[in-house]
């Protein structure tokens, strides 16, 4: 009823207008790696360690020196010392104190304390000692409960209290050290055989706001009195071995550790992590818990996150929402709730040697960097609105994929490289220049900007001249191109309208509903004044005429009827044209009721009848989606689905109940591929349910904001169940699509389940397929 309406319409325009974390990444290659894409180059040729300073900097443990490194600029510098030469390395360790006043460099049997000043890093070189410790250094951490440095070696577990004075040891702790993290009033130790837990007395130097929620006292440090070491009460569980003779608590040895905001312990190692909750409890979080991959190398935790690097790429668990009101916009990532980032969208390469999460903006937005093998990634996690994403999206359509007034693909002469674009001609230039017009057409119903209007129409002439540079009456042209343009391909033609110009032919059906489906929206929001107004609809009636004068075939060049452009009787009845039968029965007559209810020409309601009586074409609707596993056409969604937007737009009466029956059937198929805009154009006939609103905001935020074709491999991923049935092609397919940034995948008539490893990073796609669902939904949240 009107209520669920109105409800459903809410839920929308509140989903719409929440903010959200958009990864943005700005990718850095070390000094002496090739040049690629457009990535600047580092002053250093490897780093190995990096710690958060602030909300904008960090310092990297590069080859050579420590290197400041600026977050919003990527720029970094080198830090002095004194004395000279601080141990760094692949093999050194190094950490910073909370309230980054000290640093701590270890390597082999050297500890170096250095005090840190940040303004003065540039006026006066960092002021170190230099201690001793037993052993070879494998990891350190300040902790401020226990008001020490802790060192762990490869002869144990060590304290310094006083930058002057010998690392105390700590006897309780034996063998090789290999991860330390503390968190207010714990301390976790990670050994060969052993996770070590210490609690420190409640005397500790810390409060807290809950417990295993530490936070440091006002102005407090690592140097203040806290309880010692010594006074703590040791527990510990056993670690698995690594050839599987012993079990324990934790799969395998610690690689990397470290506490969230939640006072829980991850590990990371090379099975899965092991995470200890706040009763102490240990869980393993692998495969079957959705994280992506294993072979963990670094774990950091902030922000309400937690991030892991890996050898194959980077994850992120993002925050929770805590307010109940806020329970349907969960974390917006996989059902699981991880966000794995990998492939040259997010880093220069995979092998991730360590993560470092800086802390959150006053708007929410923070940065994470990991570094690489071969350089090192800034991911800004911008606070924003899908609003802002869609004006970051508009903004690449011109020049880039504005082809005179055609919207499409660009390549890229170089691998990654926005600088080296060229304008690219394809066959479906008309099909995306229709999503795309679309899409502007619903920007003008919001925004009544005059601007966005006269841009549209500009982009609706380019559709009207796919028509008239052919000179067929009511034949569209696949694409068009300057006859001294460098085309390719089959079935172009000189125009003899236009001469100096040529065109594609064999029109598909898929461009076809484009045009169609454009056609309407065009006359309801973009055509101003009479004479626009004519010039549409003398475009409509042109190509319906057409279809319906060939006996409902589309033909073209030399009187042939083009490959898919057929709704006949004849031809829909064959055996070989099943998985047509019921798409091009939604095509032909949601065509003909649209071009009725715009036009008036009663011929077309005639035909309408006809095909729809005589020749079953409403009882064609209901079971038009094929649904066999061995056919299932992801191009036939659109071309469902825009017809579907004809007979919404009619408002007519007509076999309703079929309509509706066989849109339902179609949702309950394509549902999977969460897809904003088959959502929201089945949102028209009906509210949305909670589950779809979900997953048209998750496609919405998860869309890549970089459209360029990166390459994207999921084959070894461990997060994935593959379905078994096969793709079209025989493939691999997973049973549940990845979130839309994990994939290489730019327009609705694809298949997103599909494993096979895409991309080349030769080509940039436009934002059609994302700008179309959003400013639709934007119209509806908006139109109540």
């Amino acid at each position: 009823g009107g209520e669920r309406e109105r409800s459903a319409t809410g839920a929308l325009r509140a989903a719409l207008s929440e903010s959200f974390l958009q990864p943005f990444s700005t990718r850095r290659l070390y000094r002496g790696e090739p040049p690629t894409a457009q990535w600047a180059a580092l002053p250093f040729s490897a780093a190995y360690r990096i710690h958060a300073l602030n909300a904008s900097a960090a310092l990297v443990m590069a080859d050579s020196s420590l290197y400041l490194l600026d977050a919003l600029s990527g720029k970094s510098w080198p830090v002095e010392s004194s004395p000279p030469a601080l141990p760094v390395g692949p093999s050194a360790e190094f950490a910073v104190s909370g309230d980054a006043s000290m640093v701590a460099v270890g390597n082999a049997s050297e500890l170096w304390l250095c005090s840190l000043h940040a303004e003065h890093f540039f006026s006066a070189p960092l002021s170190c000692s230099v201690l001793n410790v037993p052993g070879t250094v494998a990891a350190v951490e300040f902790s401020v409960g226990a008001g020490a440095l802790l060192v762990g070696t490869s002869r144990g577990l060590f304290q310094v209290t006083d930058g002057t004075e010998a690392p105390e040891r700590v006897a309780r702790v034996t063998g090789r050290v290999l991860a330390i993290a503390t968190a207010g009033k714990r301390v976790s130790v990670g050994t060969r055989e052993k996770m070590w837990l210490c609690t420190l007395p409640s005397s500790s130097s810390v409060v807290t706001e809950a417990e295993g929620a530490p936070v440091a006292k006002s102005g407090s440090s690592w140097r203040e009195k806290g309880s010692p070491l010594s006074a703590c009460a040791w527990s510990w569980e056993w670690v698995a071995s690594p050839d599987g003779e012993f079990d324990g608590a934790v799969d395998d040895l610690p690689v990397s550790s470290c506490y969230d905001d939640e006072g829980s312990l991850w590990v990371g190692n090379s099975v899965c992590a092991n995470v200890q909750t706040s009763d102490y409890a240990y869980h393993q979080v692998g495969a079957l818990q959705g994280l992506p991959t294993a072979n963990i190398t670094s774990v950091v935790a902030a922000n309400q996150e937690v991030w892991m690097g890996t050898e194959s790429g980077l994850i992120r668990r993002p925050r929770p929402f805590a307010d109940a009101h806020k329970k349907l916009l969960r974390p917006f990532v996989s059902r699981a709730g991880w966000h794995f980032m990998n492939g040259t969208r997010f880093l220069p390469s995979n092998d991730v040697r360590d993560v470092s999460v800086l802390p959150a903006m006053a708007n929410g937005s923070f940065f994470a960097i990991a570094l690489c093998g071969k350089g090192l990634s800034i991911i800004e996690m911008r606070n924003i609105t899908l609003e802002q994403k869609a004006e970051q999206l508009q903004s690449i359509v011109f020049p880039r994929h504005d082809r005179y007034g055609l919207v499409s693909t660009c390549s890229l002469a170089s691998f990654g490289n926005l600088s080296s674009w060229q304008p690219e001609i394809g066959e479906s230039d008309g099909l995306w220049t229709g999503y795309y017009l679309a899409s502007q057409c619903f920007r003008f119903a919001v925004t009544r900007s005059e601007e966005v209007r006269k841009a549209a129409w500009a982009h609706f002439e380019a559709m009207e001249f796919l028509h008239n540079v052919t000179g067929i009456p009511g034949y569209v042209a696949r694409t068009f191109a300057r006859s001294s343009d460098p085309y390719g391909g089959s079935w172009w033609h000189n125009s003899t309208a236009y001469p100096g110009w040529a065109w594609q032919g064999d029109t598909s059906s898929d461009s076809l509903s484009a045009h169609m489906m454009v056609y309407p929206l065009v006359l309801e929001h973009i055509a101003k004044g009479s004479h626009e107004r004519a010039r549409v609809l003398r475009l409509m009636r042109l190509v319906m005429s057409h279809i319906v004068d060939n006996e409902f075939r589309y033909v073209g060049y030399g009187g042939n009827a083009t490959t898919w452009g057929h709704w006949n009787p004849v031809w829909m009845e064959q055996r070989d044209q099943a998985p047509e039968r019921g798409v091009n029965s939604v095509q032909i007559l949601s065509w003909l009721l649209s071009s009725y209810a715009y036009t008036g020409n009663s011929t077309y309601l005639e035909k309408y009848n006809e095909l729809s009586e005589d020749f079953n074409y409403g009882y064609n609707l209901i079971n038009q989606k094929i649904t066999c596993y061995q056919d299932v056409n992801f191009s036939d969604n659109g071309n469902s689905m825009l017809p579907y937007l004809n007979w919404i737009l009619s408002k007519r009466p007509e076999n309703q109940e079929q309509f509706q029956t066989g849109m339902n059937r179609m949702m309950q198929s394509v549902a999977s591929m969460r897809s904003s805009l088959w959502n929201l154009i089945f949102g028209l006939t009906q509210p949305l349910s909670n589950a779809l609103l979900y997953d048209t905001i998750f496609t919405l935020r998860t869309w890549p904001i970089e459209l360029i074709d990166w390459p994207v491999d999921n084959n070894a991923r461990m997060d994935i169940a593959v379905s078994p049935y096969p793709t079209r092609n025989g493939g691999e397919q997973t049973e549940k699509v990845l979130p839309y940034d994990e994939i290489s995948y730019f327009r609705w008539n694809g298949n997103p389940f599909d494993l096979t490893p895409k991309g080349s990073g030769e080509s940039e796609y436009d934002p059609g397929a994302f700008l179309f669902g959003y400013w639709l939904g934007r119209a509806m949240a908006e139109s109540a």
